[in-house]
């Protein structure tokens, strides 16, 4: 049986201020995953993370809104059935480059079998040159077959949720410590032009505040013309300038 969780979205007015601030503080530490642009993304996903049960943090690296969906990474969902199903049992029974195979038991229930193979990942279109069905195989199959796993036995663990990669192929992301490593390692590739700088350095101002062009948070202040913003392209900007005021 499930464990009951609370679902209401905030309980008090100054929980929610309190709720807006920390997510001020994390999108101005940069250390969020590069799909929270802003405070309100941030929020909804902290917001997401409570009806799942799990703190603000976790939910950051583990959820992804696409189009709307909130999907789950297959680790987040496996954990999500041992935290809110006492009893679950899920059991690998195989896993290499060619296919992944589990058998999943709710308590009291019998055992179900779900396997995915490289083929049936062939079939959906879902290995192309350069993706991380070539490179990792293996932990997009693991990921695909919990996904379905979870859906077909656990529903109510994971809301009917989907992983990244299901609603968007483009967003796979078969290991989490691969995507922090390349996220870190990007970051450190930027140059910032000599003609700006960013607006924390120039003004008591939340750290690239949105752009009223493209709503992404990569303003920085323009070093030729103190009196206009430039939208960082290489931080998913559009590259364009507008007044400060």
């Amino acid at each position: 049986m499930s464990q009951n969780h609370n679902t209401a979205i905030i309980n008090t007015p100054d929980e929610w201020v309190l709720l807006q601030r920390q997510c001020e503080a994390f999108i101005r530490s940069g250390f969020l995953p590069p799909h929270i642009k802003n405070v309100q993304q941030a929020v909804t996903i902290a917001v997401k993370g409570r009806e799942l049960g799990i703190p603000p943090m976790q939910a950051f690296s583990s959820i992804t809104v696409i189009s709307g969906k909130p999907a789950l990474s297959a680790e987040l969902m496996l954990a999500l059935i041992y935290q809110r199903v006492p009893g679950a049992q899920v059991h690998f029974v195989e896993t290499t480059d060619i296919v992944a195979k589990v058998e999943a038991t709710r308590p009291g229930g019998k055992g179900q079998t779900f396997s995915f193979t490289i083929e049936d990942a062939k079939q959906a279109g879902l290995v192309k040159p350069n993706s991380p069905w070539i490179k990792y195989p293996a932990a997009m199959l693991r990921a695909r077959v919990i996904s379905a796993m979870a859906r077909a036995v656990f529903p109510d663990a994971i809301m009917g949720c989907y992983t990244p990669e299901e609603l968007d192929p483009a967003a796979a992301q078969p290991e989490t410590l691969q995507v922090v490593l390349d996220q870190t390692k990007e970051v450190k590739q930027i140059e910032i032009p000599k003609d700006v700088l960013p607006v924390e350095k120039e003004m008591d101002q939340p750290l690239h505040p949105e752009c009223p062009i493209c709503h992404v948070q990569a303003l920085m202040v323009d070093r030729q013309n103190e009196d206009l913003f430039y939208c960082f392209p290489k931080w998913g900007g559009c590259g364009q300038k507008t007044p400060r005021d």
